[in-house]
This record gives C-alpha cells, sequence and structure tokens, in this order.
C-alpha cells in the first residue's frame, strides 16, 4: 500500500490518495455545504503548498515537505475532487 502512494506520488498523487478517500461520502450533503467544503479544501491546497515551499527554504526542509506535507497535500486534492465530483453530479453552481 505504501509503495502504490508513494507511486502515486510522482505522477499524480490524486491516484495514491484516492485510495484513501471513499467515493460517494459526500452525497447526503446539500450544495451550500459541498461549495463550502470545495472552497475550504481549495484554502487548505493554497496553504500547504505555501508551507511546502516554505520548508523547502531550510536545509531538512526537502525531507519534511515530502513526509509531512506532501501525503496532506494527495489527502487534500483527493477531498477537493471528490467534493467537486460529488457537486458536478448533483447540479451544484461552483464558481470559480
Amino acid at each position: 500500500m505504501a509503495a502504490l502512494l508513494c507511486a502515486g506520488c510522482g505522477t499524480d498523487s490524486y491516484i495514491g490518495a484516492r485510495a484513501l478517500s471513499v467515493q460517494h461520502q459526500y452525497d447526503h450533503l446539500k450544495c451550500d455545504a459541498i461549495v463550502a467544503n470545495i472552497k475550504a479544501r481549495q484554502a487548505n491546497i493554497k496553504e500547504i503548498r505555501g508551507l511546502i515551499a516554505k520548508a523547502e527554504r531550510e536545509s531538512a526542509g526537502s525531507l519534511i515537505g515530502v513526509t509531512v506535507y506532501q501525503p496532506q497535500l494527495a489527502q487534500t486534492q483527493a477531498d477537493l475532487r471528490i467534493y467537486q465530483e460529488t457537486a458536478q453530479e448533483k447540479g451544484c453552481q461552483v464558481s470559480p
């Protein structure tokens, strides 16, 4: 499983993290909650990318970025995609 996740990180972090997310887990939510969660995940992704960039400026930062922040980023991206898919399936209006 770990090898699969690491292999996914190199090409598409969504593939590896998708194993950690459950499709249709957000089907019970209404559109307003889905849209709010999409915006929150987008903000989280921006924040995590900032933390990765900041960590990489330090001597051991690349290691920290890969071991700590990259898994968080992959999971957040997978969650975002599932929220987006759910919004599309439900016909929710998501502003860019």
